[in-house]
Parts: structure tokens; C-alpha cells; sequence
């Protein structure tokens, strides 16, 4: 880890083509407050400054100090059901999926690759010398992308300090020592048109993105596959209706186990969630999906980003309305599941 801030301005912009869902800004999940912010922060820096580690550097300090904002875990209210970008933006409070989640949509709206990780902090360190890690450790932050360096961490959550939270800052180095970046020539006419590799011997695609081959339609694979996928969904189905049994049972289920539980009934058929969705960026998908279900959706994530990440119990109306939700949604997925046979490649494949 001796990357320095000049390793990083020196980088460059020549992203592998499996990057570009990493700067992605689905149409209607920001406002013109995100692009406006981003751009009044990176108009302040110098030309000489206008590098991607540095415009990552600038925004992240800009959430963490500079822009006036506080971590407050109780935003109830606050919003209502706007984006959580914009949200955070004109009230400058929420706590740390926000402060991830508005810097990813700045970064992004700078051409800058980002996604969000999510996952604990180091925790405090007891007077005896071991750590704590309990629920208060339980954090999100960003990862910016650059060329020959991967994926680097940029943490814009302020207030969190006694779990070990942090921005990101780096020894300067010397710009002289930096790697000079060659201009990519262009590829003779006929070659290139697969994959690009990727740095440090990464394989040109996640595994996630490759893409399917298989059998002609109607060629004996391809029935087989399927005759495997029409049992598939009918087992999925009769544990969907096994687990919705034991959910009704149940006076009230904790978001946590609510989550979950959309999130691999789901993904039975096809729509689990990727590692770089936000609990509401998903529920918006599956709300794409199910759009008669997309409030109840929208309920399952919050209560469980809010219990997560606010490290707040939920109230009893909440748990209540909850219940309901999850009962309708997951209703809603297995009729979905009962109806198609083969799932519409739109959806489960655009956000991979």
C-alpha cells in the first residue's frame, strides 16, 4: 500500500470497457443538485488538480468537512421519499449509506467509475488490547476505480470516528516518480473488438459479465437446460410458499431477516441483488419488476438501511407495516415465477 497521490493523479482515464457500469447514473435517480454541487466543488480546484484523485479527494473532504455536513441516524421525516443524493445535499444530515451513496452519484456524475462497498469498520479498541466490533461498526463507503491501481477507498462519513471511520488521504509523493501513462493507439481495423484486459492480470470481464454460450434454440442442450430451469422455478416456488407459511405464522419479522428474504426468494428466479446496489437501488429494480409492489419494496429497504446503518430498532408500526409488505411481496414474486417461464433478459441482465 505505498500508492501515493501523484500514483493516482497520474493514472489516467483509460478505463477497461467492464467499467462503464461503474459510472452508470440510472435516468431519474439523481437530481440537477448532484451534477451542480460536483461541478461548483471541482470548479474551486486548479486546473493542475482536475484529475480523478484529486476530484475524489476534493468531494470526499467536501461531505466529510468542508460542505457543513453532520451524521445524524434519525432522518425521519426529513425527505419524505426523495433520492437519497438529493436528500442528503439539502439537508446536509443522514448517516453513512447516505454520505456513500451521494459521494458514488458525484463521482459519477464526473465521469469518475465508483461503487458503493458496504461492510464494518475496525471497531474500538478495549482497555485489555482486543476490539469491539459490535452493530455501531457497521458502515458503507465508496471505492473509486483507477487504471493499474484497482479499486481505492474513499470513506465521506463524518462523526463515526470512534469506530476507527476516516477519509481517505495519501502521502503526496513526487510527481516526477510517477509512471508516465502512454497514449492508447489506436487497433488495426478488425482486432479489438473483444474484451479489453484488465490491470494487474484481471480477467477482461467480472465472471458475473461474461457472456453465455450454449446450443442453437431447440437443439437437445438447450431443452434439457430448460426442462432444468422449469424445475427450478417450480421448487423455488414451493419453498417461496413453505417460507410465506412460516412468515404468516410469524407476529412480526426484523428487516434484517425481511430483506434477506426478498433478496434470495429473488434471486431463485434470477434477480438477486449485485454487490454494488444500494438496498434501495435494489428495491428499484425490483420495483421495475414487480411495479404494483414498488411502496412495499421501497418499505423492506428502508427499514433495513435504517436498522443497519442508523442502528436504531425499528418501531412497532413499522415492524407491522413490514409484516404486510414482505407478505405481499413475496406473493407478488411468486406469481411473478408462476406466470414466465423464462424471465425478461432486460432486467437481470442490464445491472450485472
Amino acid at each position: 500500500n505505498d500508492v501515493t497521490a501523484a500514483d493516482l493523479a497520474a493514472a489516467g482515464t483509460d478505463y477497461p470497457d467492464w467499467i462503464a457500469r461503474f459510472l452508470d447514473i440510472r435516468p431519474g435517480s439523481v437530481g440537477d443538485l448532484v451534477h451542480s454541487t460536483a461541478e461548483g466543488v471541482v470548479s474551486r480546484l486548479p486546473e493542475s488538480r482536475r484529475d480523478p484523485y484529486h476530484v475524489a479527494e476534493a468531494l470526499q473532504l467536501y461531505l466529510f468537512r468542508d460542505g457543513g455536513f453532520q451524521y445524524e441516524t434519525d432522518v425521519r421525516g426529513l425527505c419524505g421519499r426523495d433520492r437519497i443524493a438529493d436528500c442528503l445535499l439539502q439537508t446536509k444530515v443522514g448517516y453513512c449509506e447516505y454520505f456513500a451513496t451521494t459521494l458514488t452519484m458525484l463521482l459519477r456524475s464526473q465521469a469518475i467509475p465508483a461503487r458503493l462497498a458496504m461492510g464494518y469498520l475496525p471497531g474500538r479498541r478495549l482497555a485489555d488490547g482486543s476490539w469491539e466490533v459490535d452493530r455501531s461498526a457497521a458502515h458503507a463507503w465508496v471505492e473509486v476505480y483507477f487504471p493499474d491501481y484497482g479499486w481505492v477507498r474513499f470513506d465521506p462519513t463524518p462523526g463515526n470516528e470512534e469506530n476507527g471511520q476516516r477519509p481517505t488521504t495519501l502521502e503526496p509523493g513526487d510527481p516526477s516518480d510517477a509512471p508516465v501513462r502512454p497514449v492508447p493507439s489506436p487497433q488495426p481495423s478488425g482486432q479489438g473488438d473483444g474484451a479489453v484486459d484488465g490491470p494487474a492480470g484481471r480477467p477482461p470481464l467480472p465472471p458475473e459479465e461474461l457472456p453465455l454460450t450454449g446450443s442453437p434454440l431447440g437443439s437437445e442442450p438447450a431443452s434439457v437446460l430448460g426442462i432444468g430451469l422449469a424445475v427450478a422455478i417450480v421448487l423455488g416456488v414451493l419453498l417461496a410458499l413453505a417460507s410465506l407459511y412460516r412468515a404468516r405464522r410469524s407476529p412480526q419479522i426484523a428487516p434484517d431477516i425481511a430483506y434477506r428474504g426478498v433478496a434470495r426468494l429473488a434471486g431463485r428466479f434470477g434477480y438477486g441483488p449485485r454487490p454494488h446496489q444500494t438496498a434501495y437501488e435494489y428495491a428499484g429494480i425490483l420495483g421495475e419488476l414487480l411495479p404494483a409492489m414498488s411502496s412495499d419494496l421501497r418499505l423492506v429497504a428502508r427499514a433495513k438501511v435504517e436498522t443497519t446503518y442508523a442502528s436504531r430498532p425499528p418501531e412497532a408500526e413499522l415492524l407491522a407495516q413490514l409484516r404486510d409488505a414482505y407478505r405481499r411481496v413475496r406473493i407478488g414474486l411468486i406469481r411473478m415465477a408462476v406466470r414466465r417461464r423464462r424471465l425478461p433478459a432486460r432486467l437481470s441482465r442490464r445491472d450485472r
